[in-house]
This record gives C-alpha cells, sequence and structure tokens, in this order.
C-alpha cells in the first residue's frame, strides 16, 4: 500500500510540474531525478558549474564512488531535514549548514558557506554543494561563493 502512496504522488507531482513549467523543463527535472536515484548523485554534465564546484540534490551512500572519481573530496550541505554524517552520505571535510527547505541560507551560513568552499577548493578539493532538490538552498550557496570572487549577481545565477 506504502508504494502505491508513493508512486501516486510522484505522479502527481510530476503532473503538478508538467502542467507549471512546461515539457521541456519536467523533462529535464525528470531526467535529473532519474539519474540522481541510479547513479546516486546529479549528473556532472548538469552540476559542475566551475571547475571542481559542483552543485545537486542529496546524494546516495551508491554515489560517493562516483563523487570520488569526479574529484569531489568536500560536501557542503543545505539540508535541515538530513544529517549527512548521520545518514553515512558525508564526504570528509563536510560542512552541514541546516537551513528549512524552502528557505534561504542566512548571511551568517553564507559566510560560513564561502569559506568552506574557497578552503576546500584552495586545497585542491572538488566541492559538492547540495540541498533536497538541488534547486534553492545549493544554487544560492553556490552564488554567494561565485559573488565573493567577483562574479556579478547576474553572472554568478546564469552560471
Amino acid at each position: 500500500m506504502q508504494t502505491l502512496t508513493l508512486i501516486g504522488r510522484g505522479v502527481s507531482i510530476f503532473l503538478i510540474r508538467l502542467r507549471d513549467q512546461g515539457a521541456r523543463t519536467t523533462r529535464l527535472w525528470l531526467h535529473e531525478k532519474v539519474k540522481r536515484f541510479t547513479q546516486g548523485v546529479s549528473p556532472a554534465v548538469s552540476s559542475e558549474v566551475r571547475p571542481r564546484l559542483f552543485v545537486g540534490g542529496q546524494q546516495f551512500r551508491h554515489g560517493l564512488a562516483t563523487m570520488r572519481q569526479r574529484g569531489i573530496a568536500a560536501t557542503l550541505s543545505l539540508r535541515q531535514e538530513a544529517d549527512d554524517v548521520a545518514r553515512g552520505v558525508a564526504l570528509s571535510p563536510h560542512l552541514w549548514l541546516p537551513t528549512p527547505d524552502d528557505g534561504a541560507p542566512t548571511i551568517d551560513q553564507l559566510r560560513d558557506g564561502v569559506a568552506f568552499v574557497r578552503a576546500a577548493l584552495g586545497a585542491g578539493q572538488g566541492v559538492y554543494i547540495h540541498c533536497g532538490q538541488g534547486v534553492g538552498r545549493a544554487p544560492t550557496m553556490a552564488a554567494a561563493y561565485l559573488m565573493s570572487e567577483g562574479q556579478s549577481l547576474r553572472s554568478a545565477m546564469d552560471t
């Protein structure tokens, strides 16, 4: 019964996205979801916003090897609803900045996140910034980092 409920919920979400966002955006969303579920991490082609800086949705345990193969050694999680260390999906170093879903990181969280990303990239490590789906909190943090490196807001958001 629980499986049928999950399938029904998934179909409902798909149809709402199709109605509200159109076929192309819904297809891209579905592609990313399937790839992330099967590979354990967002596809590199859609998530590498700058060399060694990746943004995406929650990774899974079976995606950790793929992340390491891509040169990702550090993780920054913005999910308030899940602790990567407790779930066994954090790489080291790891920074957890719990931020509510559909919320924005605080100024202090942005400062801490930017410092973490800068330190990891400076040490030659790839960084994976993630939230639940990789479309709100994580891109906001990545944009803050890019702006700290001199990019304009528009350029950072378009990256």
